[in-house]
């Protein structure tokens, strides 16, 4: 009877470790899961910049020195491994792409060309999947991170190796046109 009490006492206590365990996984397992859909569309702002950069070169001769600042940006991105790493490569260059398109509105022939309208809306729809992505992740960051600081998961977490997540903090970019229509 002993034995059979004693038993009892060691599932009591393992099988809520595991669930518990199991729920911080899932959570951590979704954490990546939306991460890697962010750093896809980073991926792909990436790889389409360079267009959009040689068709603005084409028209705004005097900018070099920026566009291959910005070239350069892009392959600090694709050289960031680490989220904070990412967060501040995607941030300089979000914020050297709104430069230029602030630069951008001193050339109408360059806003009236039609490859670069195309290429124009065509930013701004990668742009938009970045902000969706990022507020997915953002989300689930927020789930997690109350996850494993609710009792009785904030006891195990620590023991478990789980830790905080950081949110992606990231700067839009700017749309002159959309400030305009205000």
């Amino acid at each position: 009877m002993a034995v059979l009490i004693f038993i009892t006492l060691i599932l009591l206590l393992i099988i809520p470790i595991c669930i518990i365990y199991n729920q911080m996984s899932c959570q951590r397992n979704m954490l990546r899961e939306y991460f890697s859909k962010m750093d896809i569309h980073f991926q792909y702002r990436q790889n389409f910049l360079p267009l959009f950069l040689s068709t603005v070169q084409s028209y705004i001769k005097t900018e070099d020195e920026l566009i291959e600042k910005i070239n350069n940006q892009i392959n600090d991105c694709r050289n960031a491994y680490y989220l904070k790493e990412k967060v501040e490569a995607e941030n300089i260059l979000t914020n050297s792409l709104n430069v230029l398109i602030l630069i951008i509105q001193n050339y109408p022939k360059l806003k009236s060309d039609e490859t670069f309208i195309n290429l124009k809306r065509t930013m701004i729809q990668i742009e938009e999947k970045i902000q969706t992505a990022k507020k997915q992740y953002n989300s689930t960051v927020r789930m997690y991170n109350d996850l494993i600081n609710v009792i009785p998961h904030k006891f195990f977490a620590k023991i478990l190796g789980f830790k905080d997540a950081s949110f992606f903090e990231i700067e839009a970019l700017i749309d002159p046109d959309e400030n305009s229509k205000k």
